[in-house]
This record gives C-alpha cells, structure tokens and sequence, in this order.
C-alpha cells in the first residue's frame, strides 16, 4: 500500500495559521541535555506549551510556582505510544530518576499529580550556593546561560 499523500502548498497568509510547540535551542544543543532522548526532549516543548495555558488559568500554588497536569495517558495519547514508553518519558524528566527538569507532587485521592517545570536556564545552585559572592562574580557565570537562552528564542520575540 502507497503512504504517499498529494499536499497542496501554503498560499498567502495560510503559513501563519499554526501553532507551534516550543522547544527550545538550548534543550536540544546543550551539553547537560544530551543524554535525553528526542522524544523526552519534545515532551518537554509540550509541557512548556501546556504551563502557559496553566499560568494563564492561574494554576499556580501558594509559592506563585505555576504547576501543570499531565498524566501518562496524556503522553500515551500524544506520543500514541504504551505506557511503559510514556513513563520512560516522564522519567527521563523527572528529578528523582532523570535530569530533573520536571518536578512531580503527589495530590493523592486518586487526583492526578501536580508537575512543575524546572528552570533550565539558571540551575538553582547558581542562585543558592553562590549567594555569598559578590553580585559581579555570580554575573560572571550567569550571563553566560542567559545570552545563549536569549539567542536561542530570537526566532519567537523577533519579526
């Protein structure tokens, strides 16, 4: 059986009709993502996407973290993959088995768990363990990351 489809072209204004996942430079060229699989790395853009509609809902908890629901059965369905793979997914994530970009809480009672996306741009011991030096050295260290994060997303904040 052939799978290939005739498609038409985009005309006009029909090539700004989608959205799009975003998926950030940075998670796919950086060193300390590597070792994630491609398709843990899109999950991820899938999260990212899904916590702007959670803070736009203002799901967030009493520290203003903004925090996302998404089951393994979301991932089943948007991966159209087993359980088992969508849980390798989430794990490949997740702080306690993964890299640590995402965070699960428990809400038990059969509710689904709460998932807080971590911040990739600065890791958290930049801005805990290095408080006693002085604002210049830490500048040092952070401006970096943060210049490549703002090339990375100058395809989405410019024309």
């Amino acid at each position: 059986m052939d799978h290939r489809y005739e498609f038409d072209y985009f005309y006009g204004s029909q090539s700004e009709q989608f959205s799009f996942f975003r998926l950030p430079n940075v998670i796919v060229r950086d060193d300390r993502f590597k070792k994630l699989s491609s398709d843990a790395k899109i999950l991820y853009g899938i999260m990212l996407d899904r916590m702007s509609l959670s803070r736009e809902n203002k799901w967030v908890d009493s520290e203003n973290r903004v925090y996302i629901i998404f089951t393994l059965n979301d991932v089943m369905k948007e991966f159209e993959c087993c359980k088992r793979k969508a849980s390798t997914l989430m794990s490949e994530l997740d702080m306690k088995s993964g890299i640590g970009l995402i965070e699960k809480k428990r809400q038990g009672l059969g509710k689904p768990d709460l998932i807080y996306l971590k911040n990739f741009i600065v890791p958290k011991d930049y801005s805990q363990s290095n408080a006693e030096e002085t604002p210049d050295e830490n500048k040092e260290k952070v401006l970096p990351m943060l210049g490549q994060f703002l090339f990375s997303i100058r395809n989405y904040i410019l024309p």
